[in-house]
């Protein structure tokens, strides 16, 4: 183990809270990171948050790798091998911002309360108010990893200190973990929505429909069945997926049934999941670890949208760039081994 990964039981602390935590981080999503002597430490691409106690999940790099700055031309750099490894870990996707970013301490979370507001198209009004005095910026949405920073280095000042990217999540900044993640819980609280009042879903006519499906089942959190049941929620499952996280765990778009007399065999082979409409969600075989991690944060997502409220989801180019993406694709073998 690199000598320098032995000194960060705070960034292993605080990643571990923030890992196990379904509100801020789903599957493997989010990173965190420190710098320190000139050397960054960050998440490795396909870990997970919640392992930081448990396993190695962070990896030594070097922030030039990332980019350089010269007389305010910041220019993102694709590291490729040049970056430092630790055995089989690779860098987090996000490397560039973080080592772009100047702060000591970098945490880049999915918040439930965050992913809601920035699909509202009325976002800007609302935030404008709710976060007044603070040194914030918003982000337009890019792909992970090189555009979103070069978007961040765009607009980046000496003094923001928070990131809110368009349907994706939250970044703070600060020089210690204890003050980083108050930021991080301070800007959640003051962006804060409620649930609305969802409609149930017909649990007894969901099993009964499982138990004509081989190797199918009910997830085991009831809120993610309002996906199909409640009315507005299913509206906005019809949509593209609205983060990127969701595109790659969970698909482009949902298998949406109404007749429920399907040939079961045949859908399952190209999907994880269905939704029900006006019943609820089931899950196939090869649903995956994760996948009711990223169903879960879906269906609370949704359910803080206000019905009828204008949104705006990723592209269908947005999302199958980030499907068919290798370092996605290498995120998604790391799981894999995960499981096994």
């Amino acid at each position: 183990m690199i000598h320098r990964l032995q000194n960060i039981s705070e960034l292993i602390e605080v990643s571990s809270r923030m890992g196990s935590d379904i509100n801020l981080i789903q599957a493997t999503g989010g990173n965190t990171s420190i710098k320190i002597d000139g050397y960054m430490i960050v998440k490795a691409s396909g870990k997970h948050l919640a392992n930081a106690f448990s396993e190695n999940i962070f990896v030594e790099t070097n922030p030039q790798d990332y980019y350089y700055n010269k007389n305010g031309d910041i220019k993102i750099i694709n590291p490729k091998k040049s970056s430092i490894r630790e055995g089989d870990l690779k860098p987090s996707i996000e490397c560039n911002f973080h080592a772009l970013l100047p702060k000591k301490i970098i945490l880049h979370s999915h918040p439930i309360e965050i992913m809601a507001h920035t699909m509202l198209n009325s976002f800007h009004s609302k935030a404008d108010l709710a976060l007044k005095g603070m040194n914030w910026k918003y982000i337009n949405y890019a792909k992970p990893g090189e555009a979103l920073a070069m978007e961040i280095a765009k607009s980046m000042k000496v003094d923001n200190n928070i990131y809110i990217l368009a349907n994706h999540g939250l970044i703070v900044c600060a020089d210690t973990v204890k003050e980083a993640e108050r930021l991080q819980s301070n800007v959640i609280n003051k962006l804060k929505l409620n649930r609305r009042v969802l409609k149930d879903c017909e649990l007894e006519s969901l099993e009964n429909i499982v138990e004509s499906i081989p190797d199918a089942y009910l997830p085991n959190n009831k809120i993610i069945h309002t996906l199909g049941s409640d009315e507005w929620s299913l509206e906005l499952a019809r949509k593209s997926a609205y983060s990127p996280d969701h595109a790659v765990f969970c698909g482009i778009y949902p298998l949406i049934i109404k007749d429920i007399n399907q040939d079961w065999k045949r859908l399952m082979q190209g999907h994880t999941y269905a939704i029900i409409e006006g019943k609820g969600v089931i899950l196939f075989e090869n649903s995956g670890k994760y996948l009711e991690d990223m169903l879960l944060a879906q269906a609370e997502v949704f359910a803080r949208i206000p019905v009828e409220e204008s949104v705006t989801t990723l592209s269908i180019n947005q999302c199958k760039d980030l499907v068919n993406w290798e370092a996605e694709k290498y995120r998604k073998k790391m799981l894999e081994k995960l499981v096994k």
